[in-house]
């Protein structure tokens, strides 16, 4: 388990006092999942405008591989007021000792500090890469940017399957909507063309146009002319000639 303490707005790197201070303390407890992130950030704040912050660097952590819970000890300063409101975010990176780049997510709940005593206070992080791809999950709460959290084969970066019919690369764009398969093979679903290819259409759209396959009959004996492929086989179906025809 992590610990980490704070005091107002001095930041106590020492393990944290077990019994309640004078002023009273927040215990905040940190957990996540399938996600570790880079650096967690804790703050404290209250009416007057006092405030403190401090950072938790996965360097730190105890098991950066598995479920953790991350502890953080808020003492009060006798100038605070006991109303405070803490605030967790989580990042993807860290730099020089603190937090840095995405914030993933963030976390603010009310407390009331009691006299000469600790409060518990729990925060889940949301974040989660349950494919193990390093790709974090994109939700309403957090700013991750995989689509698809079951499949390690979906996320940015991945080329886009032209032929297909889901967003591999995580772009909102599928398939020839998506600016990379520009002139690539694709699948129009029609078997009635051919050499299907991702080709500029109307409004400035790419689309999976094919070239119509052409069905000719084995002679005009036995067979007209007006043989045509059958969309639901692809296969052409030639039309015979009157029953008092010779063939």
């Amino acid at each position: 388990m992590n610990r980490l303490c704070f005091f107002g707005l001095l930041l106590i790197l020492s393990a944290c006092r077990e019994y309640g201070p004078d002023e009273g303390a927040v215990q905040v407890s940190i957990t996540y999942g399938s996600y570790t992130p880079a650096c967690v950030r804790v703050s404290a704040s209250d009416s007057n405008g006092n405030s403190a912050v401090t950072y938790t660097q996965q360097s730190t952590f105890k098991n950066p591989d598995g479920p953790q819970i991350i502890t953080v000890t808020v003492f009060r300063k006798a100038e605070w007021t006991r109303d405070l409101l803490i605030e967790v975010a989580s990042y993807k990176s860290s730099r020089d000792k603190s937090c840095s780049g995405t914030e993933l997510e963030r976390h603010t709940l009310p407390v009331k500090v009691p006299k000469q005593g600790i409060k518990e206070l729990h925060f889940d992080l949301l974040a989660q890469d349950d494919d193990g791809d390093k790709h974090i999950l994109k939700t309403n709460k957090v700013a991750g940017t995989d689509c698809d959290d079951k499949d390690a084969n979906v996320h940015p970066g991945q080329p886009e399957i032209c032929a297909g019919t889901r967003d591999m690369d995580c772009d909102d764009a599928v398939a020839c909507a998506d600016s990379e398969c520009l002139n690539n093979a694709c699948d129009d679903k029609n078997p009635c063309t051919l050499e299907d290819r991702c080709r500029p259409g109307t409004s400035s759209t790419v689309e999976c146009v094919g070239t119509l396959k052409t069905c000719q009959p084995p002679n005009l004996v036995c067979y007209t002319n007006e043989s045509v492929c059958n969309p639901a086989t692809g296969e052409c179906v030639h039309t015979q000639q009157l029953p008092d025809k010779t063939c």
